[in-house]
């Protein structure tokens, strides 16, 4: 690169020198690193500097004998040592299970990693391969990358856990875009202008290197001016509706049979504080208690003594034993403690299972070493009929989601279409006090600003409170505190255009810029060629 300091064009030649093994470890280090742009740290300058560096020793790949094996290699072990910095909490939900699962710790640690990090290998062997010389390389790579967390996202069960977009604290001026394109097109704008200051290095005039650097400022000013205009103008307003969130701290480890009762009798205390008469339902966790409570009269005529002529919401293991096979669910149900007796008034099953922590789809293989589910209620778990809603006679239509069903932004547009506020039951004690549930808490947030509904959160062991219709949280309780928040139902934001929308417009315009890139400069190319 002409003109350019010294030392950069040492460093640059020594980071260049770098292959193998050698390079893979730098990029490992450098994917680890890139996890302090995430929850609960969201140092966004680490992720920029971390993308960057792919990118240009990606750009060396591309120089080299095999581009598309170093391509891969490189973005593999970056990718490899995000996912494992990212999300090494899950281990301890076998840790804490423990017993033979125990022994499974390792696949969190270097399976799960392993396997997600192949997505991110073939963006990498592709840009090695079809990405030209220049500054309109970040282009390419931004799409590549976008693309390959699409898939990340969807297929089989789908992890769209820490995606790019992410870095950006919900509820905050730039995380507002999501309202506009969601979270994966918020994803796309973030790889396109942390990754552009990497154009500065390579081919082509000082003018055009520094093009896409400026662009990306331009943007994210742009972004950052529409965010605090929306948070400016748009009005939060009460609906005379609240509910009681409650939540324990308790470690998942005590979260035992034998401890149902104690448990029980902890939650009603906290229920039945002072003020009920103004609150319209209370609202408990996902698996409140380690039962299967419906089936066990002792507990329920408890909470109908306790909560006379209330409705409690909470999460709990439904079984279906009419016949074989038994079938068993994580649900959320809604009891009505009437004058005549306790009435089930709805129930919704959770139909995105955690894969081997609830849902096994090789249970017949793993059942050979002991293994069936981390499931503590039941053997395992089987998936619900799709998205709902749930209409009270006291509240709003809401939607329901269990634990990790509020990160895919697809299901809870589905889900969200009729309902007023959104309702996330979790158990987020397996995790203990990690990075997992913060990560969790802000990815929940972003489809409060998707949707434009408020979101009332009810997590053992994690963040529990109030989500705004912009993503802000109010009302919020920590990690290992045991609680009782009373929480108004906002209205609604006007619907995003997001919601009405979804993805299309945005794949749509960063595709025909991916073509601008490619095509007008090979029209230069070739009417050059002809003079």
């Amino acid at each position: 690169m002409a003109g350019a300091p010294k030392a950069w064009r040492r460093a640059r030649a020594a980071l260049r020198a770098q292959t193998g093994v050698r390079a893979g470890a730098i990029l490992f280090l450098a994917g680890a690193v890139s996890v302090l742009g995430f929850a609960p740290f969201h140092v966004q300058p680490a992720y920029l500097i971390a993308l960057c560096l792919l990118v240009l020793m990606l750009d060396d790949a591309r120089r080299s004998p095999a581009p598309l094996k170093g391509g891969f290699w490189r973005a593999w072990c970056f990718a490899a040592g995000a996912f494992l910095a990212g999300t090494f909490w899950v281990a301890n939900a076998f840790l804490e299970r423990g017993g033979v699962y125990a022994g499974f710790f390792w696949v969190p640690l270097i399976a799960m990693p392993s396997g997600l990090a192949l997505f991110w290998g073939v963006a990498g062997a592709l840009y090695a391969r079809l990405s030209r010389p220049g500054p309109g390389r970040v282009v390419t790579f931004a799409a590549l990358f976008t693309a390959v967390e699409f898939a990340r996202a969807s297929w089989l069960s789908g992890f769209p856990w820490n995606l790019p977009g992410h870095v950006w604290e919900a509820g905050g001026a730039v995380s507002q875009a999501a309202s506009l394109v969601g979270t994966m097109g918020l994803s796309a704008a973030t790889l396109l202008i942390l990754a552009s200051p990497a154009a500065l290095d390579g081919s082509g005039s000082r003018a055009a290197r520094a093009l896409p650097p400026v662009f990306g400022v331009l943007a994210l000013a742009g972004l950052i001016g529409f965010g605090e205009l929306r948070l400016a103008r748009t009005p939060v307003e009460e609906t005379g509706y609240a509910v009681r969130v409650v939540k324990l701290g308790i470690a998942q480890s005590e979260r035992r049979y034998e401890n149902r009762h104690a448990m029980l009798e902890a939650y009603l205390e906290l229920s039945a504080a002072p003020g009920l008469d103004r609150i319209d339902a209370v609202i408990w966790p996902e698996g409140a208690l380690p039962a299967l409570t419906l089936r066990e009269p002792d507990l329920i005529d408890r909470m109908a003594g306790v909560l006379p002529g209330e409705t409690l919401i909470l999460g709990a293991t439904r079984a279906e034993t009419g016949a074989l096979p038994y079938l068993y669910y994580n649900a959320l149900a809604v009891l009505d403690f009437t004058a005549q007796g306790p009435v089930l008034a709805a129930t919704y099953d959770k139909t995105r299972l955690v894969p081997f922590g609830e849902g096994n789809p090789i249970r017949p293989l793993t059942e050979i070493f002991g293994f069936q589910s981390l499931s503590t209620n039941s053997p395992f778990l089987s998936p619900g009929s799709g998205a709902a809603r749930i209409a009270l006679g006291g509240l709003p239509v809401f939607a329901p989601l269990i634990c990790y069903e509020v990160i895919y932004s697809g299901y809870v547009r589905e889900a969200a279409s009729e309902a007023a506020w959104l309702l996330n039951i979790s158990n987020d004690s397996w995790y203990g006090a990690s990075t997992g549930p913060y990560q969790h808490y802000n990815i929940a947030r972003y489809r409060a600003i998707e949707t434009g509904l408020p979101l009332v959160r009810a997590a053992s062991a994690g963040v529990s409170g109030l989500v705004d219709p912009l993503g802000r949280g109010l009302q919020l309780s920590g990690l290992k505190s045991s609680e009782a928040l009373d929480i108004p139902i906002l209205a609604a934001a006007d619907k995003p255009f997001y919601a009405n929308r979804g993805d299309s417009p945005w794949v749509t315009a960063l595709g025909l810029v991916l073509l601008l890139v490619h095509v007008l400069p090979l029209g230069r190319r070739r009417r050059r060629s002809a003079r």
